[in-house]
């Protein structure tokens, strides 16, 4: 991931692990059927494949600050304490 990043000239934060993690998986699979020849140029295309999906800048500031909403007892628990 970091020299894919460091390839396209982006922090390696920004590529989604996900997607590149199915499409090596996809290219695992596959790679049984290849001709051992042939792998470099695969793994060069899987790198370029990677590189595209780069995802978009984060926010830099909430917009809405995040809250912690506080769960509240059923009544029935503070009737019985009182009894």
């Amino acid at each position: 991931m970091e020299s894919i990043g460091r390839d396209a000239r982006v922090p390696p934060t920004r590529i989604s692990f996900v997607t590149a993690l199915h499409l090596m998986r996809g290219f695992w699979f596959l790679a049984t059927r290849i001709a051992p020849g042939r792998l470099p140029k695969q793994l060069a295309k899987l790198r370029r494949d990677i590189a595209r999906f780069v995802l978009p800048e984060g926010r830099s500031r909430r917009s809405f600050p995040r809250a912690v909403k506080i769960k509240m007892r059923p009544l029935r628990n503070h009737v019985e304490a009182l009894n």
